[in-house]
């Protein structure tokens, strides 16, 4: 059982599965319920976007993630840097932990440059507002993903998203249809795509109603236990 189409096909081409034995799930499951945009009110997300310094009327791009290199923060600090060069008006937002025992963790340098580029007040538990207050999610990962779950969460909170043509992040984005995919750390590419998005509300628009639509066909409420359960329990 596997949570990407792209682990699927290595597994199959190097013969440790059989292509008649591969099944793709769509992740580990959501709480959809709780990741839905008309469970947010406006006075919520107001209430968010005051606490870490947001004004009305700003474009929210939002990151939300583990602060380490191959999660794509120093490509978000990056192209957070030249997208606001011609809107100043963005705002770039970075929600998750340092993880000061990885291998991947940021220099402390690298950790100064990223608040003096984007507003990062640490993890948060009020991830659904959050996106909520977004417009855009942005997730430039080069992680071996299975299925990012903040990517579904995103996704059920119908927001268009930017992210890598990378395992697992290229299962929730079609290019083009309800998001952009990027090359891996191709700092360019994430701008000018997020560029894109933030200069046109109506891509954004288009983007968000494909999104929620594309959702809804994948039955991402399941857990990984029912998917194991219908394939694999015999009564």
């Amino acid at each position: 059982m596997f949570q990407n189409r792209d682990d699927a096909r290595q597994f199959i081409a190097e013969g440790v599965v059989p292509a008649g034995k591969a099944i793709v799930i769509p992740g580990s499951g959501i709480a959809t319920e709780q990741f839905a945009p008309a469970r947010i009110s406006p006075r919520e997300q107001a209430k968010f976007k005051s606490e870490v310094g947001i004004q009305p009327g700003e474009i929210v791009v939002t990151m939300i993630s583990r602060v380490i290199r191959s999660k794509g923060v120093l490509e978000f600090m990056a192209a957070a840097r030249v997208a606001r060069l011609d809107h100043p008006h963005a705002r770039f937002l970075l929600i998750g932990p340092p993880d000061d025992d990885s291998v991947d963790r940021l220099s402390p340098k690298e950790r100064e440059l990223l608040k003096q580029a984007v507003i990062w007040p640490g993890p948060r538990n009020d991830i659904p507002a959050v996106l909520a207050a977004s417009d855009i999610f942005v997730l430039p990962s080069a992680y071996g993903e299975g299925i990012p779950r903040v990517l579904l969460e995103a996704a059920s909170m119908a927001l268009p998203i930017v992210t890598t043509d990378s395992h697992g992040c290229n299962d929730v984005v079609q290019n083009g249809v309800n998001g952009f995919l990027v090359p891996v750390r191709d700092t360019a590419a994430l701008s000018q795509a997020i560029g894109r998005l933030i200069e046109q509300p109506k891509l954004r628009q288009s983007f968000s109603i494909s999104t929620f639509r594309l959702l809804q066909t994948r039955r991402v409420r399941r857990t990984s236990n029912f998917w194991f359960a219908k394939h694999y329990y015999r009564p």
